[in-house]
Order: C-alpha cells, then structure tokens, then sequence
C-alpha cells in the first residue's frame, strides 16, 4: 500500500490561469452564476482625512423631525448640519 507522502508527491503542481481567470468567469457567466464580488463602492466627492465615529442617538419624534427638514431645506447631510450648528454655537472651529 502507498504512503501518504508517495500519494501527494505524484500529485501534478497546481498550473496557474495565465489570463487572470477570464475564462473561468466566462464559463460561469455562461452556465448563469452571478459574482460574489462586492461591488466597488462610488463616493460622492473625496473624503476627510479625519477619523469618523457612529452617533446614535433617540431624539423626540418633532425634533427629529425638525433636523430632517432643516437638512433637507439647507441641502446638507446630517454631519455637514450638526457641524455647522456647532460652528454657529461657537462650540467647534474646524482644524486647519
């Protein structure tokens, strides 16, 4: 009986796909599978240098409400809106 060693030494090495695996896409395009690949994601303009944080909070329903609107009104997102209402307060000046 063979050895293991033996087994996996008359194994051929693996030949790599010289054109990047476009054939093997076509194929499965063909046959009806979809990629896996996410998507690259689309920015609207370049983004800050400065580090980002999640801020969640529960706020009453009119105020909440009153945030939207005023963002919507002022076409800005809620980030650009809390940052120009805290440069307003005189509680932020930005850095640079």
């Amino acid at each position: 009986m063979t050895g293991l060693k033996d087994l996996v030494a008359r194994v051929p090495p693996a030949r790599p796909i010289e054109d990047g695996g476009s054939r093997n896409d076509a194929a499965a395009e063909r046959l009806g599978f979809k990629s896996r690949e996410p998507e690259e994601r689309v920015f609207r303009r370049e983004r800050d240098t400065e580090a980002s944080v999640s801020l969640n909070m529960r706020v009453k329903l009119s105020v909440s409400n009153a945030f939207v609107t005023y963002c919507q009104e002022n076409n800005l997102s809620y980030p650009q809106a809390i940052t120009k209402m805290m440069q307003d307060l005189g509680i932020y000046k930005p850095k640079g």
